[in-house]
């Protein structure tokens, strides 16, 4: 019996030694340091930019390149839950960017006056829209909602804290987020030329949850760290030649609540069925 309890009483003080000594390498906290965040403008919609006849519905399918737009702002600072010492916060970036293509095909329908219009592509989001407006003999205006996906790159570096150093990794990863995005547009044109805007807000979703440290399982973080708001502005103008081909050019505008006015332009061709 004593030999048994020997036995057992060694097997316990080995276990708590092998798991003393890996608990010793434990670091004590995992913290973040910096962040990226990347900030794109929301889908060009509109409506058909041409005076259409009563009782008439009109097809367009368009793509084209988008460039430019490649900024970096200083967001603030990001708080570490729970910490209290030189490690509590951490510096944030909003990375405004714009995808390089985009691609859609829009149906619009028109009755004596009023519009509506159905649109499915891709536009630095994959997403669906409708539009709602009046179309008149040079000018048509309207309201748009645009529900789509859109992925977005998190850079993150965050560190390891013991007692006598601080080491760090970088790594990169890509969130998929909805888009909920409401806008109005509107469009004057004369001939084959036209001139038109649309914009529209969304919210982007906060992936820095300080309940579930959706930004790495062992990062921990507090409060609200994405724009409570980014507003999209395109204006372009455009040109139909015969057969109903037509070019397009513009520039975009994105704006929120970070620093400067954010600019890209874009250009591409659609056929008007």
């Amino acid at each position: 019996m004593r030999i048994g309890l020997s036995v057992k009483g060694l097997f316990l003080f080995l276990m708590l030694f092998v798991l003393s000594g890996c608990l010793e390498g434990v670091p004590n906290r995992l913290l973040l340091t910096d962040a990226a965040v990347e900030v794109k403008p929301a889908p060009e919609i509109h409506g058909a930019s041409h005076e259409m006849a009563p009782h008439s519905g009109a097809v367009r399918i368009s793509g084209g390149a988008r460039f430019g737009g490649d900024d970096r702002e200083y967001a603030g600072r990001i708080e570490n839950a729970g910490v209290e010492d030189d490690y509590r916060y951490a510096n944030l970036f909003y990375d405004v960017v714009t995808s390089y293509w985009y691609g859609a095909i829009h149906v619009v329908s028109k009755g004596d006056l009023y519009t509506w219009g159905f649109s499915v592509g891709y536009d630095n989001a994959l997403y669906v829209a409708a539009s709602a407006g009046l179309n008149t003999d040079h000018f048509e205006a309207g309201v748009s909602l645009s529900l789509g996906l859109q992925i977005a790159n998190r850079q993150y570096r965050d560190g390891v804290v013991d007692d006598e150093d601080y080491n760090y990794h970088e790594d990169f990863i890509n969130v998929a987020s909805d888009l909920i995005a409401p806008g109005i547009y509107a469009s004057v044109y004369e001939g084959r030329v036209s001139l038109t805007y649309s914009g529209s807000v969304y919210w982007p979703e906060n992936v820095f949850n300080d309940d579930e440290g959706s930004f790495d399982p062992y990062v921990k973080t507090k409060g609200s760290f994405l724009p409570t708001a980014v507003f999209t502005h395109h204006l372009s103008v455009g040109y139909i030649f015969d057969k109903g081909i037509g070019i397009q050019l513009g520039v975009t505008n994105v704006m929120g609540d970070f620093n400067g006015f954010h600019w890209s332009g874009f250009g591409g061709l659609e056929i008007n069925l």
